[in-house]
């Protein structure tokens, strides 16, 4: 076999095999990497912690906003209540993610504030 078959591409060949493409990013220091993961990570245990708060009160929510005449269906409808929020979070994703690619992320962050 050939061994230039087996070789990175030079500059140049990247170069022309990129020239249809988007202008390359610059790359992120490792301050700013570590910034990103952590406001990731602050931003995704403050939703657990939401979710395991109400799970946590589930009974409590049931007797204070649902039917108190029948125990059971007011905490199956606190618990499905519950699930509809898992339910909800990948759908608005998909609808903000879809949104975001076509009108940006500054509209797509607006439109979820809203």
């Amino acid at each position: 076999m050939n061994e230039s078959a087996y070789r990175a591409p030079n500059a140049q060949g990247t170069a022309a095999a990129n020239a249809g493409t988007a202008a390359p990013r610059e790359a992120m220091s490792k301050a700013m990497v570590r910034r990103i993961v952590f406001s990731s990570s602050v931003g995704n245990a403050l939703e657990w912690f939401d979710f395991l708060v109400y799970g946590y009160f589930a009974t409590v929510i049931a007797k204070a906003f649902f039917p108190s005449h029948d125990e059971w269906l007011s905490t199956m409808l606190a618990i499905g209540t519950f699930g509809i929020s898992f339910l909800m979070r990948p759908l608005g994703a998909i609808v903000l993610g879809v949104y975001g690619d076509r009108k940006g992320r500054k509209a797509a962050l607006t439109l979820a504030f809203c």
